[in-house]
C-alpha cells in the first residue's frame, strides 16, 4: 500500500511538471523589427508569399519629438516625449546583460516632462524577458526600468545565417525580440530581411518604420506609415479599439499586444490589443485606404489655411 501511495505521487508530481513546462511553452514568441522606412511598394519586395495584416500608425509623440520618444511611448502604452541628447550608446555587463548608457538621465528627463509613473515593457514581462540585436536607442523598447535587457547583440550584421542563427538563440531564452534593422534603399538587406521573416514566420512578428518613406512623405505627412503584423495565418487590414477604424492602430496598441501574447496586463496603458480584420487583397486595401486619408489631410490644410 505504501509503494502504491510513492508510486502516485511521483506520478502527481510528473504530470504536475509536464503540465508547467507546457504552460509555460504556451507564451508566444515575438519579433519586433524596427526599421529605418517602409513604404507600401517595400511591403510588396518584403512579403510576397506571406500572409499578414496592415495598416497604418501615427508616429507623432510628445514633444520633443525624438527616436527616444517613440521608443518610451511603445515601450510604456503611453505617449511621452524625452530629448535625444541624453542616449550615450550601448554596453554590455560581464553577465551578458545589456545596458543602455545615459537611461537614468533619460528617466529622469522623462518623468520631469510629462509627469508620469515609468512603467516598461521589460519590467512588465519580469523572468520572460525581452532579447534585442541592433545598435541603436531602439533597445529602449525592451528595457527594464533600469535600462537593461536580459540577453542580446549590441551590433548588427546583414547576412541572413548570422542574424536568424542569432535571433533562434537568444529566442530560446526569451519570448520577444526586438531587431533594429535599416533597409537604407538596399536591394540586398531587402532580400535578406524577405528570408528573415519567412524563415521565422512561426513567431508573431510586428514590423514598424521609425520614419516617413520618401514615397509616402507628401508635405502634409510628416507621422503616419505602414504597420505590419505577421499573425498565423490572418491576413487583412489591423484594428484596435484605440481608434474604432479598420486600418489604423496606435503606438500605445503595440505594448498592449506583446503583454497580451505573454499573458501580461498593462493597467497604466491607454492602448488595446491588435486584431486583424480579415480582407483579401489587403495591400490594394491599404492603398486605397492612404490615398483618402492623405487627400482629407490635403482638403483640411487647406480649409486651414484659407
Amino acid at each position: 500500500m505504501m509503494k502504491k501511495n510513492v508510486l502516485i505521487i511521483i506520478l502527481t508530481l510528473i504530470l504536475f511538471l509536464f503540465i508547467s513546462n507546457n504552460s509555460y511553452g504556451m507564451d508566444e514568441k515575438s519579433i519586433v523589427v524596427i526599421l529605418d522606412q517602409l513604404s507600401l511598394d517595400d511591403v510588396e519586395k518584403i512579403l510576397p508569399d506571406e500572409k499578414y495584416g496592415i495598416g497604418f500608425i501615427n508616429l507623432k509623440t510628445r514633444s520633443p519629438y525624438s527616436s527616444e520618444s517613440l521608443y518610451f511611448s511603445m515601450a510604456m502604452g503611453k505617449k511621452v516625449g524625452v530629448g535625444s541628447d541624453h542616449y550615450k550608446g550601448l554596453y554590455k555587463d560581464m553577465d551578458r546583460t545589456i545596458n543602455i548608457a545615459g537611461f537614468k538621465d533619460m528617466l529622469e528627463d522623462l518623468s520631469g516632462k510629462n509627469h508620469v509613473k515609468v512603467d516598461l515593457l521589460g519590467s512588465k514581462l519580469g523572468d520572460k524577458g525581452i532579447s534585442y540585436i541592433g545598435d541603436s536607442s531602439s533597445a529602449i523598447l525592451g528595457a527594464n526600468n533600469d535600462g537593461k535587457m536580459k540577453s542580446g547583440e549590441i551590433e548588427i550584421r546583414y547576412d541572413g545565417k548570422w542574424l536568424i542563427e542569432k535571433t533562434k538563440y537568444h529566442l530560446s531564452n526569451s519570448n520577444i525580440l526586438i531587431l533594429s534593422y535599416d533597409m537604407e534603399g538596399s536591394k540586398e538587406r531587402f532580400n535578406i530581411l524577405e528570408k528573415y521573416i519567412k524563415e521565422l514566420e512561426d513567431a508573431n512578428i510586428i514590423i514598424v518604420p521609425t520614419n516617413v518613406s520618401r514615397s509616402m512623405r507628401y508635405i502634409i505627412n510628416k507621422s503616419l506609415v505602414p504597420i505590419i503584423y505577421i499573425n498565423g495565418d490572418s491576413e487583412g487590414m489591423v484594428q484596435s479599439l484605440s481608434t474604432n477604424r479598420e486600418g489604423f492602430i496606435t503606438l500605445e496598441d503595440i505594448s498592449v499586444e506583446l503583454l497580451a501574447n505573454n499573458g501580461g496586463k498593462s493597467p497604466l496603458a491607454i492602448g488595446n490589443r491588435i486584431e486583424i480584420a480579415q480582407r483579401q487583397n489587403n495591400l490594394f486595401h491599404a492603398r486605397s485606404i492612404f490615398k483618402k486619408t492623405i487627400n482629407m489631410m490635403i482638403i483640411v490644410y487647406i480649409f486651414h489655411g484659407i
